[in-house]
């Protein structure tokens, strides 16, 4: 009834890379695997999709840090190149452990590119980029990977029509691929947004606890989905993490950020909502 796993954050500035197989495994629930937060993590996804396409120095609109930017067109393509990724996820089944792999969710990938020519709309690669993207979660299942996480930062700022529709589109199809996908969206700044992340077909939504309408979010995500939190910025942690577990039927998962002292922070946090759930028999 409570998970805790590790979790990347697209939306925030970057800590220093983890590696995921080095792991201790005795507080998480699920060990990940994935590419480093942003800038060396966007590279990698390049690499990982087979974006062979001209960049530019653009600044990330969520971390604020510089990177390569791909400028793509009409004759772009993508060919996923997933070997170096699934022999790291081979590493961690071996281990053995339960596996989640983290990767920045297609769209918001797709917002990080820009059009090579005046006039494009890089939207209409979406269906070229969403083929790679189903290839590599039909090898990750076929694995038997127990969840794959897909970052959507761009959730965390209002949306246009044709974004927000392209975030329909992109998971109404990954959806139907047998394998278990939690979407991290990170603060979701209003009612378009909450209600679009209530309406995608995925099966948990990771937010941050300190998104204002995470309450009401928390009632109208569909019972069966899980939700997760990350609490790093969290005033009252423990308070928050009983009353969104109490909306949510007892069931509860806690990202934990890199570093040792959220590690011992959410262990703490475990044991305390453990302790509530223990009553002595009589």
């Amino acid at each position: 009834m409570i998970r805790i796993h590790d979790s990347h954050a697209w939306h925030q500035r970057p800590s220093s890379p983890v590696d995921a197989t080095a792991a201790p495994t005795a507080v998480l629930d699920l060990l990940t695997v994935g590419e480093p937060p942003m800038v060396d993590g966007l590279q990698a996804h390049w690499q990982l999709l087979g974006c062979d396409a001209p960049t530019e120095t653009a600044t990330c609109p969520w971390t604020g840090q510089p990177y390569r930017r791909p400028m793509l067109d009409d004759a772009s393509r993508f060919a996923l190149q997933a070997e170096p990724l699934l022999a790291r996820v081979d590493a961690v089944i071996a281990r053995p452990a339960s596996p989640k792999v983290t990767l920045l969710g297609p769209v918001s990938l797709l917002s990080l590119c820009a059009e090579a020519r005046p006039g494009g709309d890089r939207l209409r690669l979406l269906p070229r980029l969403l083929d790679v993207y189903e290839a590599l979660l039909t090898r990750l299942a076929a694995r038997g990977v127990t969840w794959v996480q897909l970052d959507e930062p761009l959730l965390s700022q209002p949306l246009s029509p044709a974004w927000q529709q392209a975030l329909r589109e992109a998971y109404g199809r990954l959806g139907r691929v047998d394998q278990p996908l939690l979407m991290a969206a990170g603060a979701l700044p209003d009612e378009d947004n909450l209600a679009l992340a209530c309406e995608l077909p995925v099966a948990g939504l990771q937010v941050d606890a300190d998104a204002p309408a995470l309450p009401q979010l928390a009632r109208r995500l569909p019972r069966e989905r899980e939700l997760s939190l990350e609490l790093s910025r969290a005033s009252a942690p423990l308070a928050l993490a009983r009353e969104i577990r109490a909306l949510r039927g007892g069931r509860i998962w806690l990202a934990q950020p890199p570093g040792a002292a959220a590690a011992a922070q959410l262990g703490a946090l475990r044991r305390a909502l453990w302790r509530e759930d223990v009553r002595p028999c009589r």
